[in-house]
């Protein structure tokens, strides 16, 4: 096979449903199918099962300098097993293969692509993928140069043990994190929405990376729960107009919107909102940040928010330095230079815990301006020189009152036919002051 050569297996209705291509092993190591050495091989429109729930297995494995193969807008189901795989590589250099448009289920891992450590994979690309109930990993890439995660919609019905939505180890020369919605995690031991560790570590001499434009959410009673972690040896890399909500309560300083170790360098922290939610009453902090050993990092424009009384986050030379309020929070972070000399501490209000569009005038406009790198959003709208905070370029409605709470009266019955005063709090989501309410 070659570029001109290729071979392609689809379905004639176009239907996954209608194509199946399906295997129970009588043992563990098996695969349902296995790209060994293939090259321009295509899969379209194809269900692609496994069925068996015994030990380790395979659904699709790739090896072998299996090179320029596409699985696309397929249907990938694991069983559920705990030691599933979706779509395998182990140890094997294989470059240039696209994974797009798949439906991928049930199982541990739902993509895992883990090159050979001297010689890197290139070029390999997750994108735009759905990846439901894995109770381990959604994603997780190991060993790969200038590789591409983007688009993916990541959620899991897991509560216990760990799981990461994107895990990310040794990604290299450009690796790209961007557009992808990692919503309805509620782990009640380990969770992490993105955890990145040696990120473009090679960045000065190959290129930086870029993690941006992302939705995050994290919920859940984990003692441990990070919606993105910018792990040990992650340098030269650009964490911009990223969204994170955690509606967790639990607080420590292992459970945080946004998680950056000591001795990192050269990383650009910008136009993200990293938001506690918590319950609406209190929430877990909303960082934890270690300056010692930092150099060359910028951390500004950001939007900080958090509803816990004790900590609102812990930021300090150490890990783990509690700071009570937000100016506290900046004064922690002297270590790095200008630490938010721009920041803000403003309320986001989203479209709903999990759907982290918004429209709220206090984040609108306030960015710095980041086209060179980020010129759309996670919606693949065009920004602007002046872009708003956050995964999400809106715009403003002149007058848009919402209703908060209602104040008075308490209470859950009340008389019939007694005049009651009813006082509400009421939010301005619109451009424009509201003087009075008719």
């Amino acid at each position: 096979t070659s570029a001109a050569n290729t071979i392609a297996f689809t379905s004639v209705s176009g239907n996954p449903a209608l194509c199946t291509l399906t295997f129970t092993p009588a043992s563990a190591g098996s695969y349902t199918l296995y790209l060994n050495g293939a090259d321009y091989v295509s899969f379209n429109k194809i269900t692609i099962a496994n069925g068996y729930t015994g030990s380790t297995v395979y659904t699709v494995w790739i090896g072998g300098k299996a090179e320029y193969n596409t699985i696309s807008a397929c249907t990938i189901s694991n069983p559920i097993n705990p030691n599933a795989y979706g779509i395998y590589q182990s140890n094997t250099t294989d470059n240039y293969n696209t994974i797009v448009g798949n439906t991928i289920t049930n199982g541990y891992i739902g993509i895992i692509m883990q090159s050979n450590t001297s010689v890197y994979s290139v070029k390999n690309s997750f994108n735009n993928n759905v990846l439901l109930n894995q109770t381990g990993y959604g994603i997780y890439s190991y060993f790969q140069d200038s590789v591409t995660i983007s688009g993916n919609i990541i959620t899991t019905n897991a509560t216990t043990g760990s799981y990461y939505g994107i895990f990310t180890q040794s990604n290299s020369k450009y690796p790209i994190v961007t557009k992808n919605k990692i919503t309805g995690i509620n782990m009640t031991s380990t969770g992490y929405g993105m955890q990145h560790n040696s990120f473009a570590n090679n960045g000065f001499s190959f290129g930086r990376g870029l993690i941006a434009n992302n939705f995050i959410q994290m919920g859940g009673t984990a003692t441990t729960n990070v919606g993105i972690h910018i792990n040990g040896g992650s340098n030269y890399t650009d964490v911009v107009h990223n969204s994170v909500n955690m509606t967790s309560t639990v607080l420590s300083p292992n459970v945080s919107c946004f998680r950056y170790e000591q001795f990192l360098s050269n990383n650009n922290v910008q136009n993200n909102i990293f938001q506690a939610s918590g319950n609406g009453t209190t929430s877990c902090a909303v960082a934890n940040i270690g300056t010692s050993g930092t150099s060359n990092c910028i951390f500004n424009y950001n939007d900080w928010y958090g509803l816990n009384s004790t900590t609102f986050g812990y930021c300090g030379t150490a890990m783990g330095t509690a700071q009570n309020s937000y100016a506290a929070f900046k004064t922690g972070g002297s270590g790095i230079a200008s630490f938010e000399a721009n920041g803000f501490n403003k309320e986001a209000l989203f479209n709903s815990t999990t759907d982290l569009h918004t429209s709220s005038p206090c984040l609108s406009n306030l960015g710095t301006n980041l086209l060179s790198l980020v010129p759309k959003d996670i919606d693949d709208e065009t920004r602007t020189s002046t872009p708003d905070i956050g995964a999400d370029e809106f715009n403003v409605s002149t007058y848009d009152a919402a209703m908060q709470a209602i104040i008075s009266p308490s209470g859950s019955s009340f008389a019939t036919g007694t005049p009651y005063t009813v006082k509400v709090k009421v939010r301005n989501n619109g451009s424009t002051t509201i003087t009075a309410l008719n």
